[in-house]
């Protein structure tokens, strides 16, 4: 993990000194650089926002969103600055996990928190005044085995007046990636105004992962998000049907009953139903292909039940290599009743290659709920 701190500030770049100059004089901020070293393109910002506004903002047109989606993964890093919009922290500490993103491997982890509201803030550019905005962002809380009430919200500051609204808020399960996403519309423009997204976590010491932020128009917002599942899903393919949209195939269970279903899809239109379950094991099972040694993946399964209270759920692998069975835990995570629930992990092996057969199963600890599964995904990550 990189965690860039305090201690690490020095002054800006020139050359990226105008993106940040109006910025500063809004928030007074900190531009820092990771573990204080050389000078690069792409800073981290610590932010504290003040009511006091003394610069315009540095666009003055609306930022067309079907063409330019805010998107925002962290594969590479926690940096996101642009002429338009930037990430900034409020806080101490702000790090970077290369191997726990939703999508793809990389995610902020937000930690060392004294506060709920001590966490990312993307600033927004010019938006269309009147014009129904979807924001979004993924969250994980990790370390506890309590839920964080999570909160996304949007402040506007103008003319040194705050006002904040809640666009959504989620009680979010510990281990497991969750969506967080509401709508607001487009505020009337002020050359003097500023417009933020930001986390509230309410308990302060619960330690939590971020990422895939996504603004874009509210009309969009289900097409780009399945646009992004998909290019999570291409590349090498070690599995197949992963979201159930071409029949059952290669898809098989040990124990209970398995369909189809169309009442929940997580990506898609359908997901796979597991019911009639008698055992913990008794679960849905999908074989895996072509897992080379020494190398990390990275596994993936996304989990509803039909009904009733939260249920813990294991995913793991099970392989057989000459005649002789194991089993490897990948991964744990919490499903519920009213959303989708990730559960995932990652696996290295040094001798993966020699299994005769290998597949990943999704059990339920307990014995007979009946639950959904979809958008399974096995991708292979950076050490």
């Amino acid at each position: 993990m990189n965690k860039i701190t305090s201690s690490h500030c020095r002054s800006v770049p020139r050359r990226i000194g105008k993106l940040l100059t109006v910025a500063a004089s809004t928030f007074g901020l900190t531009a820092c650089l990771p573990g204080g070293g050389a000078v690069r393109s792409e800073v981290f910002i610590e932010a504290i926002p003040t009511t006091s506004l003394t610069s315009s903002m540095p666009y003055s047109q609306p930022v067309d969103v079907r063409k330019n989606p805010i998107q925002l993964g962290f594969d590479d890093g926690p940096f996101y600055v642009s002429p338009a919009s930037s990430l900034l922290y409020r806080g101490e500490h702000l790090g970077h996990l290369r191997d726990q993103g939703h999508l793809k491997p990389g995610s902020l982890i937000v930690e060392h928190r004294t506060v709920s509201w001590q966490g990312p803030l993307l600033t927004l550019p010019h938006l269309d005044e009147g014009r129904a905005y979807s924001a979004s962002v993924w969250v994980r809380p990790i370390d506890t085995d309590q839920p964080a009430q999570v909160k996304l919200v949007w402040t506007r500051v103008v003319a040194g007046v705050l006002n904040t609204m809640v666009l959504a808020e989620i009680t979010a399960q510990p281990r497991v990636w969750q969506k967080v996403e509401g709508e607001f519309f487009g505020p009337t423009y002020s050359a003097t105004s500023v417009n933020v997204l930001s986390l509230d976590v309410a308990e302060a010491d619960v330690r939590y992962l971020v990422d895939d932020f996504l603004v874009t128009y509210a009309e969009l917002s289900a097409e780009l998000q399945e646009a992004a599942f998909a290019a999570k899903r291409k590349g090498k393919n070690f599995i197949a049907n992963g979201s159930v949209e071409e029949g059952i195939e290669p898809w098989t269970h040990q124990g209970g009953f398995i369909s189809r279903s169309t009442a929940f899809a997580h990506t898609g239109s359908a997901s796979l139903l597991i019911a009639g379950r008698t055992q913990e094991w008794n679960a849905p099972m999908m074989p895996v292909l072509g897992l080379e040694n020494n190398k990390q993946y990275r596994f993936s399964i996304y989990a509803r039940l039909v009904e009733g209270p939260p249920v813990h759920m294991q995913l793991t692998m099970k392989r057989t290599t000459g005649g002789q069975t194991t089993f490897a835990p990948l991964g744990t995570g919490i499903a519920t009743s009213t959303g989708w629930s990730e559960i995932s992990g990652t696996f290295k092996s040094s001798s993966i290659s020699e299994a005769d057969h290998v597949a990943v199963y999704l059990e339920a600890l307990n014995p007979t709920v009946s639950y959904f599964v979809d958008t399974f995904t096995v991708e292979e990550v950076p050490e």
